[in-house]
This record gives C-alpha cells, sequence and structure tokens, in this order.
C-alpha cells in the first residue's frame, strides 16, 4: 500500500548516493515495476512499514495491517505515533530527529520491553528492525515489526521459575550458615553474607565459629570454585566436615585434611580454599592453618594490622607433606578479619580490592557499629559485587586474665604446699557456690589433686593453674612450663608405676586433653563432668540444650564415680599424685 508514494521517494534513486546500502543498487530497481513493486513488499513474512522523516507511514504491507488491525489504507499519512502508546510519545519526536541525523541498521527490542498499540487500544510487545534508505527526497526507514508477545510471556514465566529457585536457593545457602555466634567473655564476633548480583549469585562461600566444651573457639571461612545451587551444596558439606573433625580432632591442619579428602572422594572435579583457626582464650594464641585461601588480617590495639602469613594448597589438591599449622598471639583490644575473595577481587584488581579492604580498617567508626562484618562489607563494596562474599570478625576485647566470674587464675610453684592447698580450697568454695552436687564436687576435686601431683612428678616448678566457668560445663586447666608430657588414653597396665592417674582424669572427665604449649610445657585441659544442671539451663557450645544428651555416658560415669568415691573415702586410692604432703600424704 502507498506505493505511488513510496515510487516518488526512490526517484532518482542510484548507488553513488547510497554507498553503505549495497543490497539496494540500480540493477535491483531495474526488475520493479509499477506492477510487481507491490507484490515484492507484500511477501514479506514479517510486517513492514516505511516512514519518513516527518514521521510519516508512506508504506504499509498487508501483515502490518493485520498485526495493528487497520486496513493497511487507513495507516497512510498517519503519524506513526498512532502505533506507540500514549505514555511513550512525548519522546518520540526527539528519538525520530536523532535517529534520522545519524540513520543505521537498528534493532529495537532485544533485552528490554518495547510496546505496539493496536486499533483497539490493546497494547502488545513488539521487536522492531529499522533500515534507512537514502533518496532524492531524504532519509526513508523501512520497519519490520514482529509480535514477540508470546515469547515474552514465556521468559516471564521462566524469569519467575529461576527467580524462586534462586530464592530457595539462597534461603538454603542462608540456612547452611551458622544462626548464631558464639558467647565467649571478652570475645565478640560478627558475621555477614552477601549474595552476588551475577544471575549465578549463589555462591559457595562460608563463615563459622563454634565453641568446644573445653573452651576454644573453632573459626573457618572458606570458598568454593563455582557457582549456583551445586556450590551451596558442597559449601555446607565442607563446613559440616570441617566442624565435625574439630570436635574430635582440633587441629586446623587435620581439619583441613579432612575436608580434602572429603571433596576429592565426593567431587573429585572440584577445589575449595579455606582457612581454619583454634583460638585458646586461656593462652591467648591462635593455631591456624590455610588452604590457598586469602589470608586473614589482624588489626592490632595500635590501629595497625598484619596479616596472617600462611600456606597450603587448595582444598582437593592437598599432597601428604602440607606445612604444619602456624600460631600467632592475640592481644586484648586486637580484631582478627577473615573474608572470601569476593571481598577483595570485585573489579579483577587484587591491590585495589586489598587498599579499599585496609582503608576500611583504618576508620574509628567501623569497629563503633552494631555489626563490624557488615560495616566492613558496606566501606569496601557500597554498590555490592558480582560474586558472593562472607565475612568473620573476632574482636578481642578483653581476655579475663585474672579471677572474676567467667575465670578464676593461680599461678603458683607446686613445690609450695601451702599455695596448692589454697587454690584447691578456692577451686571446691566456687564449685560449691555454682550449686555443683557433692558428689561431683569430691570428683572435680580428685581431678584436681591429679593434675597437680602429674606437674609434681613430671614438671615441677610453676604452674598455671585456671577453671573456666563460661561454658556448659567448668574447665579445669594446667599449664606448666617442664619438658612436656603427653597423654595415652589405654587403661595402664597392672604394674605399671605411671599413667594410672591420668587415665583416671580421663575416666572421670567429660573430655580431656593434653595439647603442647608454645615454648615449651604442656597444657592440661580437663572438661568436669556433671552428674546433674548447675542451677540454670545447660547449653552447648553450638546453643543446643544438653537436656538428655548422653543419657549412656551419664549412667558409665556415675557408676564409675560411685567407685571411685568409695576407694577415695576409704583410702584405697590415696597415692603420690595427690598434692604433696608429708611421706604418709598428708
Amino acid at each position: 500500500m502507498g506505493l505511488n508514494l513510496l515510487q516518488k521517494a526512490f526517484k532518482g534513486f542510484s548507488r553513488r548516493q547510497l554507498p553503505d546500502s549495497p543490497h539496494l543498487t540500480t540493477g535491483l530497481l531495474s526488475y520493479i515495476d509499477q506492477e510487481n513493486f507491490q507484490e515484492l513488499l507484500e511477501s514479506a513474512p514479517d510486517p513492514m512499514l516505511i516512514v519518513n522523516e516527518q514521521g510519516l507511514i508512506i508504506f504499509v504491507n498487508l501483515q502490518a495491517g493485520e498485526i495493528f488491525g487497520y486496513q493497511a489504507t487507513e495507516l497512510l499519512q498517519q503519524d506513526i505515533a498512532v502505533l506507540i502508546p500514549e505514555r511513550f510519545r512525548k519522546d518520540l519526536g526527539k528519538h525520530l530527529q536523532e535517529y534520522f541525523q545519524n540513520p543505521r541498521v537498528r534493532r529495537i527490542g532485544q533485552g528490554m520491553n518495547l510496546y505496539g498499540i493496536r486499533k483497539d487500544g490493546n497494547e502488545f510487545f513488539i521487536e522492531i528492525s529499522l533500515s534507512p534508505f537514502k533518496t532524492q527526497k531524504g532519509v526513508i526507514v523501512s520497519s519490520t515489526i514482529r509480535d514477540v508477545t508470546e515469547r515474552k510471556h514465556i521468559e516471564e514465566k521462566l524469569e519467575k521459575m529461576y527467580r524462586r529457585e534462586q530464592d530457595i536457593a539462597i534461603s538454603f545457602q542462608r540456612a547452611a550458615l551458622p544462626s548464631t555466634m558464639p558467647e565467649v567473655p571478652g570475645i565478640v564476633f560478627h558475621s555477614f553474607y552477601g549474595p552476588g548480583k551475577r544471575n549465578e549469585s549463589l555462591g559457595g562461600d562460608w563463615y563459622d565459629a563454634l565453641r568446644l566444651l573445653d573452651g576454644r573457639i573453632i573459626i573457618s571461612v572458606g570458598d568454593v570454585a563455582t557457582s549456583g545451587l551445586k556450590a551451596a551444596v558442597i559449601m555446607a558439606t565442607m563446613r559440616q566436615v570441617i566442624r565435625g573433625s574439630g570436635y574430635v580432632h582440633p587441629n586446623p591442619v587435620l581439619m583441613l585434611n579432612a575436608a580434602d579428602k572429603m571433596l576429592r572422594a565426593e567431587h573429585p572435579d572440584m577445589t575449595a580454599t579455606a582457612f581454619v583457626g583454634i583460638l585458646d582464650p586461656i593462652e591467648q594464641r591462635l593455631t591456624y592453618a590455610s588452604a590457598g585461601h586469602p589470608p586473614p588480617i589482624l588489626r592490632l590495639r595500635d590501629g595497625k594490622f598484619n596479616e596472617l602469613p600462611s600456606s597450603g594448597l587448595v582444598l582437593g589438591l592437598r599432597g601428604h607433606n602440607e606445612p604444619p599449622a602456624e600460631t600467632v598471639k592475640i592481644e586484648n583490644g586486637s580484631c582478627l578479619v577473615l573474608y572470601t575473595d569476593g571481598l577483595t577481587e570485585f573489579t579483577r584488581n587484587y591491590e585495589e580490592g586489598e587498599q579499599r579492604l585496609h582503608a576500611a580498617l583504618e576508620k574509628a567508626d567501623i569497629y563503633a557499629s552494631s555489626n563490624v562484618a557488615k560495616a566492613l562489607y558496606d566501606a569496601v563494596l557500597p554498590d555490592g559485587t558480582r560474586d558472593d562474599v562472607a565475612i568473620l570478625t573476632m574482636e578481642c576485647r578483653s581476655f579475663p586474665n585474672g579471677t572474676g566470674e567467667a575465670l578464676s587464675r593461680w599461678v603458683f610453684d607446686v613445690r609450695d604446699v601451702d599455695a596448692s592447698r589454697h587454690a584447691q580450697t578456692e577451686f571446691i568454695q566456687r564449685l560449691q557456690a555454682e550449686g555443683i552436687s557433692p558428689d561431683d564436687v569430691a570428683v572435680a576435686e580428685l581431678v584436681f589433686m591429679e593434675l597437680i601431683g602429674n606437674i609434681v612428678r613430671y614438671a615441677p616448678g610453676q604452674v598455671e593453674i585456671a577453671a573456666d566457668w563460661s561454658g556448659a560445663f567448668p574447665v579445669l586447666h594446667a599449664i606448666d612450663h617442664g619438658p612436656g608430657f603427653s597423654y595415652n588414653p589405654k587403661l595402664p597396665e597392672p604394674m605399671a608405676e605411671s599413667g594410672r592417674g591420668i587415665y583416671l582424669i580421663s575416666t572421670l572427665t567429660e573430655e580431656f586433653e593434653v595439647l603442647r604449649v608454645s615454648g615449651g610445657g604442656s597444657h592440661a585441659c580437663a572438661v568436669l563432668f556433671l552428674s546433674k544442671p548447675r542451677g540454670r539451663e545447660q547449653r552447648s557450645a553450638s546453643g543446643f540444650s544438653q537436656a538428655g544428651m548422653g543419657r549412656p555416658r551419664q549412667q558409665h560415669h556415675e557408676s564409675q564415680v560411685h567407685e571411685f568415691l568409695l576407694r577415695y573415702q576409704s583410702g584405697m586410692y590415696f597415692q603420690s599424685t595427690f598434692i604433696p604432703g608429708n611421706e604418709n600424704g598428708e
């Protein structure tokens, strides 16, 4: 439709006038006459119309009329705005002017919502291909139009399904991360997880912190090298493997090795980075190991900060000769920051990201915020990032150094009988003040004396005794500076001259372990067993109720406790491992 108008527009057309449109030449035009020109344009499979520089429609094929609900002749010499919803007509003139000033082949509507309007007022989604032609009378543009409403509806449904799946996956990931942080006197934990903005925003980043029964704290952070739901599933498994192995073997290297074995066995094509640290609040030392993870940053009280040096291959590629764990002293007023690489590699420029993080760590207001981890994220990434990010901060505000509500501490020479008995008396009085049953107090006293006796034998000299009251169970620590000794959990031979005292301690306590002290000496840690609650709800290190836990173990304990108490009270088990006195044990 509009054949005469179109022929007039093309009058005098030549290749010289349109060098950038070689597909239309005078040779092609020689085939077009008044009879078949209309048929050529009508044969186009898609709706098509041609518009001049004034925005007037000068040609419409039948398909274009049908898609907009008009007779083709109704649209001739009409303003193109009639086919556009009214809310978009305001800027139409400006867009037309800009286009005709720089005419070019262009597709409009892909990746966006472009609307057309039918004669009956109904709107629908369209895509347009524009092809300009230079003529003797000016530029005209051919517009090929496609109705993409059905495709858009399918895309919307797929988008909703995708978003719903993403919401479920992100909810799963958040559920796989710890919901609470440990409560430790003098130490404050903050955490934050930020999903990325890319389509595959679900990632494999995690953080974790838990308190063991003996008072030590395990912290970890890691990143699985993939994205999507698979990454979240692997992340959850890795975190639990590290956490679970920590309950049995709280050694950073062994914990990373356990995660490495799991990853190799179940996901041999995957790798991950991780950092694991174990904080001993009594010694104020952090023992840690890394598997290719960005080094944590320790901000000191004076504002300076150091990266924790570490090495070790990533999980999934670890060998048999990984470096041993490192140890660092943690002072009061320091803050340890653990994070995944999404925090510093947002522009793929690690140095820039590191500079931003260091600048944020220097700001005092960061540490005054209600969530230090979230404040660091906002300071470094105010606009977010493509990758997900996990951050864990541990502020060591004040370790309990002296006797107080959370900790009792005694330092003396074990050869000083009066000092030993004074510490023992105060320990027993505190147990009684905690409302612990007489039988449990008697067992705790026996454990105390066995620890002292063992140090008298193997490391005579100064000893530090600490009783931690802040956890679910009282924990008794004995730290010496002698040659050190080890703990064998097996029952000694009947004729053995040593080992019975340590075995007795391990039998009568909830947990018992002997650690080497950095610089020499041993750190014996005994988690005292309680047969009854201490007058308040018992909570485990992970926050779960202790009620009903370990019932068979409790019955076993009570049987052993009864037997040892009978022997103890009758004098059958009075040996040199008790607090030293005269040769009769007095």
